[in-house]
């Protein structure tokens, strides 16, 4: 008799996107960075120079109802925006933050907050921030970045020129577009220290104050969350009575790619991957990996 022998595979994809927790115990990111891709010449007269920041002109954002909508629309003179995504973790925990930031520059007519989502741009994905939003009683304007333009105009550069999408990030942005970034506020565990972080940096915005020249962004070991990522399972020749025997083999395979996961998480994805089994049998399928710890957090 012929042995079939079955075929399990696991392929990441989009792993890395987005590194969720940002830097931490650093405090408030004092290192400004730079309206990218270009730089800034510091100098206020006359036409602007050729590395100059420019206000982008094509980033297009949605709001919660899935209508489009220009960012420049929601401008200004000084600008907070706090991007986030509803699978972040240390986001969740400083909505309550960003909450305390609007209500403390809600009638201020220089200042604006915004919270801007990273997440995709399907119903479900609207639908679950408009609800945490609700639970939350938040208050602040929010929207989606669905095709990652702002955050990628906004995050540091490595030193290859890439953007480093990190989450939770919070850019004050001055009337010519100058960034002032904080990436490290995981230890502000309260609203006045929180907002005492980042009035300076609206309050230097407000004046128009020069910003140092950026530098490439080197994220730290060990940063914290890890962000969205997806696993490709494909599954061949395996017999619906071998399932339970050959998922646990995924085991070793899956801690070696995601360290940052817990067991308990571990077990959670092995059992959402038999079911997924049980369910559809051979073929290709994709799981999201829920977001772990490196212990920074």
């Amino acid at each position: 008799m012929r042995t079939i022998v079955p075929v399990i595979s696991l392929l990441l994809a989009c792993g890395g996107q987005f590194a969720c927790g940002g830097r931490s115990g650093a405090g408030p990111a004092e290192r400004p960075a730079p309206a990218a891709p270009t730089g800034d010449s510091g100098s206020d007269s006359g036409a602007p120079a050729p590395d100059e920041p420019t206000e982008p002109t094509d980033i297009d954002l949605l709001s919660l109802d899935g209508a489009a909508t220009r960012f420049s629309a929601h401008r200004a003179p000084v600008t907070v925006v706090a991007l986030w995504a509803t699978y972040c973790a240390p986001c969740l925990r400083e909505l309550s933050l960003i909450e305390a930031l609007h209500a403390r520059y809600r009638d201020d007519d220089d200042v604006t907050v915004l919270l801007v989502s990273v997440d995709d741009m399907d119903e479900d994905s609207r639908a679950t921030i408009t609800r945490l939003l609700r639970e939350k009683s938040m208050t602040v304007p929010a929207l989606i970045d669905p095709r990652h333009q702002l955050i990628d105009r906004l995050a540091p550069r490595d030193s290859s020129g890439k953007p480093y999408r990190a989450l939770p990030m919070l850019v004050v942005i001055d009337r010519r577009f100058r960034l002032r970034r904080a990436l490290d506020l995981a230890h502000l565990v309260n609203d006045a220290a929180f907002v005492g972080a980042i009035a300076p940096l609206v309050e230097a915005a407000r004046r128009g104050e020069d910003v140092p020249p950026d530098e490439p962004y080197e994220p730290p070991l060990g940063s914290g969350f890890i962000g969205k990522r997806t696993i490709t399972l494909t599954v061949e020749n395996l017999e619906p009575e071998n399932i339970g025997r050959y998922v646990p083999s995924l085991r070793s395979q899956l801690t070696a790619m995601y360290p940052d996961l817990h067991d308990h998480q571990i077990s959670m994805l092995l059992a959402e991957i038999e079911a997924r089994l049980r369910a559809q049998g051979s073929g290709t399928f994709k799981i999201d990996i829920p977001p772990g710890h490196t212990g920074a957090h």
